[in-house]
Protein backbone atom coordinates (compact mmCIF):
# COMPACT_ATOMS: atom_id res chain seq x y z
CA UNK A 1 0.00 0.00 0.00
CA UNK A 2 2.26 2.87 -1.17
CA UNK A 3 -0.26 5.67 0.65
CA UNK A 4 -0.31 3.52 4.43
CA UNK A 5 3.21 3.09 6.07
CA UNK A 6 3.36 -0.03 7.36
CA UNK A 7 2.28 1.00 10.82
CA UNK A 8 -0.64 3.61 9.12
CA UNK A 9 -4.02 3.24 10.16
CA UNK A 10 -7.21 4.45 8.18
CA UNK A 11 -10.21 5.99 9.88
CA UNK A 12 -13.72 5.30 8.56
CA UNK A 13 -16.66 7.09 9.98
CA UNK A 14 -19.75 6.84 8.29
CA UNK A 15 -23.43 6.01 8.69
CA UNK A 16 -24.39 2.53 7.38
CA UNK A 17 -27.54 0.92 6.68
CA UNK A 18 -27.89 -2.17 8.80
CA UNK A 19 -29.72 -4.23 5.61
CA UNK A 20 -30.43 -3.12 2.17
CA UNK A 21 -33.15 -0.82 1.14
CA UNK A 22 -34.38 -0.20 -1.77
CA UNK A 23 -36.51 2.98 -1.16
CA UNK A 24 -33.39 4.63 0.46
CA UNK A 25 -31.33 2.91 -2.39
CA UNK A 26 -33.39 5.19 -4.70
CA UNK A 27 -33.79 8.28 -2.90
CA UNK A 28 -29.96 8.80 -1.65
CA UNK A 29 -28.27 9.93 -4.93
CA UNK A 30 -30.94 12.24 -5.43
CA UNK A 31 -30.76 14.20 -2.30
CA UNK A 32 -28.33 15.66 -3.97
CA UNK A 33 -30.82 17.50 -6.46
CA UNK A 34 -32.58 18.96 -2.72
CA UNK A 35 -29.30 19.95 -0.68
CA UNK A 36 -26.48 20.08 -3.42
CA UNK A 37 -24.28 17.37 -1.44
CA UNK A 38 -23.63 14.14 -2.65
CA UNK A 39 -24.39 11.57 -0.13
CA UNK A 40 -23.64 9.04 -2.73
CA UNK A 41 -24.76 5.14 -2.64
CA UNK A 42 -26.30 3.23 -0.17
CA UNK A 43 -24.11 1.24 1.66
CA UNK A 44 -24.97 -1.46 4.24
CA UNK A 45 -22.34 -2.79 6.64
CA UNK A 46 -22.49 -5.89 5.09
CA UNK A 47 -21.31 -4.09 1.93
CA UNK A 48 -18.38 -2.46 4.04
CA UNK A 49 -17.42 -5.74 5.37
CA UNK A 50 -17.31 -7.49 2.08
CA UNK A 51 -15.62 -4.22 0.62
CA UNK A 52 -12.76 -4.66 3.34
CA UNK A 53 -12.19 -8.21 2.87
CA UNK A 54 -12.19 -8.28 -1.46
CA UNK A 55 -9.52 -5.50 -0.49
CA UNK A 56 -7.19 -8.35 0.71
CA UNK A 57 -4.80 -5.59 2.42
CA UNK A 58 -6.02 -4.37 5.63
CA UNK A 59 -7.02 -5.82 9.18
CA UNK A 60 -9.93 -4.21 11.29
CA UNK A 61 -8.60 -3.37 14.46
CA UNK A 62 -12.26 -1.67 15.56
CA UNK A 63 -15.96 -1.23 13.66
CA UNK A 64 -18.16 -0.39 17.08
CA UNK A 65 -20.85 2.54 16.97
CA UNK A 66 -20.10 5.72 17.49
CA UNK A 67 -21.07 6.79 21.21
CA UNK A 68 -23.70 9.03 21.45
CA UNK A 69 -24.46 9.30 17.49
CA UNK A 70 -27.01 7.43 14.77
CA UNK A 71 -27.83 4.02 16.06
CA UNK A 72 -31.27 2.61 15.10
CA UNK A 73 -33.09 -0.62 13.72
CA UNK A 74 -31.97 0.85 10.18
CA UNK A 75 -28.93 2.29 10.26
CA UNK A 76 -25.72 3.30 12.53
CA UNK A 77 -22.97 5.84 12.87
CA UNK A 78 -19.29 3.52 12.73
CA UNK A 79 -16.18 4.26 13.45
CA UNK A 80 -14.31 1.64 11.80
CA UNK A 81 -10.34 1.41 12.19
CA UNK A 82 -7.93 -0.56 9.57
CA UNK A 83 -4.24 -1.54 9.26
CA UNK A 84 -2.39 -2.80 6.59
CA UNK A 85 -2.05 -6.53 6.81
CA UNK A 86 1.61 -7.56 7.27
CA UNK A 87 3.24 -9.05 4.78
Amino acid sequence: LPLVKSDGRVFITQTFQKRPSALMAAVKPLLKYITTIDFGQLTTEADLERIIAEAKVFEVLENKPIPGSVDNHLQTARMVILRPKKA
